[in-house]
């Protein structure tokens, strides 16, 4: 059965390489996902297998019915990022300043192949499977996993158990990285507008310099703040932009500081939100101001149900042409699928795409050979 099995999916590869070219051809932006979502259907629809669209969102899903009681996903994401390509490949994106730089356009290939085969010896199955085509996984703080938890589905289908996976760089393909417990940390986006008093350059003592509370802000943010984290929580605190008005011989009256914080626990994160705010608070006291920080509640850690990932690393085992790897450090990248954890027993993995460049580059560009390991993994799991 296993050679059955990987000779179908070879047989299909070039299809699922066409149409993964196209949706690279056509990447589109969360929550705008029009032509992503015809271009699945119309594939889908070529081998008779149905695609539901979402009622309220952008997306949809295949159900595949084998008259069980219970129900198994698998999701993929299916938007691009705000970025410029510059890979120079031959299907590179035809839509200016959008492009597939974090391997969703191979996350929802794999997606597609898992239909065909799962359809294919759905004989085979001990449950119903759902492959989820979700919109809006970088539209952080918010994603796309709610709003298909709120579509009903995990309901609707008695949904036990949900799966996914994520392109990895600096991994050859053919590994397979998944751990027990957290494997991905939370992230949140805050915001500090720091208040100031105007002054001439030449006389600070009548103003409030808002550039030096910001200094002493990201100080204790960057530095003083992980003194009070116990050294075996993992968590980072990063700023990524400063604005301030004023000019070179003006004291600043306000300054935004924008930046992210992430951590391994949500005990954790209480922990940074509580003391972020309670030092904006303290420096409002020593200089008589009202400066204010905002934090976005974001995407939590994901975090794989042990059994889940015990399961699908035996599965794995029997076999040598996948290598697994178990033994590594948590990410501090966010992933909107910690949602589905929450309303499920869940388990995602990282799959080697044979590439050094980061995700987010704008010239990062999986191995397409990754397609054929990414369903082999899987369909090994849910059918042998």
């Amino acid at each position: 059965m296993e050679k059955i099995l990987s000779d179908y999916i070879k047989k299909q590869q070039n299809a699922l390489k066409d149409i993964r070219w196209e949706i690279h051809n056509n990447p589109e932006l969360s929550n705008n996902e029009i032509e992503t979502t015809n271009t699945i259907e119309e594939f889908l629809c070529e081998y008779g297998i149905k695609f539901t669209r979402f009622k309220n969102i952008h997306g949809g899903y295949v159900f595949i019915d084998n008259k069980k009681a219970s129900s198994i996903a698998y999701r993929s994401d299916i938007d691009a990022l705000p970025i410029t390509e510059k890979t120079n490949c031959n299907y590179s994106s035809k839509n200016n300043g959008i492009m597939h730089a974090c391997g969703h356009d191979i996350h929802t290939t794999i997606a597609l192949g898992l239909c065909l085969v799962l359809n294919n010896f759905k004989e085979k199955l001990d449950n119903n499977f759902i492959i989820i085509f979700q919109p809006a996984e970088e539209n952080n703080p918010v994603g796309g996993s709610k709003d298909v938890i709120n579509e009903g589905i995990f309901n609707e289908y008695n949904i036990k158990e949900v799966y996914g996976a994520h392109c990895w760089p600096k991994y050859k393909v053919g590994d397979v990285l998944v751990r027990q417990g957290t494997q991905q940390a939370s992230s949140n986006k805050f915001i500090a507008h720091i208040e100031g008093k105007n002054s001439h350059a030449a006389e600070p003592h009548l103003g409030i310099d808002a550039i030096n509370i910001s200094i002493q802000f990201i100080d204790y943010a960057l530095n003083k703040l992980r003194r009070e984290i116990s050294p075996n929580d993992v968590c980072v605190v990063s700023i990524g932009k400063m604005e301030s008005t004023g000019r070179y011989n003006v004291i600043s009256n306000n300054v935004s500081i924008e930046g992210t914080i992430r951590s391994s626990s949500e005990e954790v994160k209480h922990l940074i939100f509580d003391r972020l705010n309670s030092y904006i608070r303290v420096l409002n006291e020593f200089y008589g101001t009202n400066s204010v920080i905002e934090i976005a509640d974001g995407y939590g850690p994901v975090i794989n149900d042990r059994d889940l990932v015990r399961k699908f690393i035996e599965k794995q085992s029997n076999y040598n042409d996948i290598n697994i790897i178990s033994d590594f450090n948590m990410s501090l990248i966010a992933e909107d699928f910690y949602a589905y954890g929450k309303v499920a027993k869940s388990m995602f993995a990282f799959l080697g795409c044979g590439v050094d460049e980061s995700l987010h580059s704008d010239k990062f560009l999986p191995d397409e050979d990754l397609i054929y390991f990414g369903v082999l993994a899987f369909a090994r799991y849910f059918i042998l």
